[in-house]
């Protein structure tokens, strides 16, 4: 029988190396030599994230900046705080072209199990069920594979798209959280989903 211990080892060496295929995409974990890659994908959409993101720094899409990104990504997962996915067309087998990102954040494990999700589209992507497809397999392997017991994610009332992507998961929601993040630089107030394993 395997020891707490010895599958959080193994639960790390994968993690450090995923590779999800769905029927149109591929979900992978990046490190810094990916960093044109990913600063290409934001900087094309640097205006259509914009109301759904914190601000951005002045030199946020600056190369270095990127690489130190994707390095504490890296870091991160390492320690199992954290666990970002970048998402391609399964057609995309060299991974150069970015069509979204998911992140599951602050990870607790212990009596909690419970972590934040985040995700987003290019905007190409939009409207073409790439996001609930994307995110219904990293859920999936955050249950069966993590063991978490609680995925939540918080949404601006007005951003319905994203809504829908988690209603239709199974994701309940719970609340609204006033003024919960500062985005564009303004405190939104967030609608609370939850996902629970079972």
């Amino acid at each position: 029988m395997v020891s707490e211990d010895q599958r959080l080892f193994i639960l790390k060496q994968t993690i450090m190396r995923i590779l999800f295929e769905t029927e149109r995409l591929v979900l992978k974990t990046l490190n810094s030599e990916y960093t044109e890659t990913v600063q290409s994908y934001l900087a094309k959409n640097e205006q259509f994230f914009k109301p759904y993101m914190p601000t951005w720094s002045e030199n946020f899409l600056n190369f270095e900046n990127i690489e130190k990104v994707l390095q504490e990504q890296w870091f991160k997962m390492h320690k199992k705080q954290m666990l970002h996915f970048y998402i391609f067309d399964i057609r995309d087998r060299a991974f150069q072209q970015i069509l979204g990102d998911i992140t599951f954040s602050n990870i607790v494990f212990g009596a909690f199990q419970s972590c934040f999700l985040g995700y987003k589209t290019n905007e190409k992507s939009c409207d073409k069920g790439i996001a609930t497809e994307a995110v219904g397999k990293a859920c999936q392997f955050v249950f069966e594979d993590m063991n978490l017991n609680r995925i939540e994610a918080n949404i601006m009332p007005q951003n319905l798209a994203s809504q829908k992507v988690v209603e239709k998961l199974g994701f309940i929601r719970e609340g609204l959280s006033l003024k919960y993040l500062k985005i564009n630089g303004k405190w939104e107030d967030h609608y609370r989903y939850a996902l629970i394993n079972g």
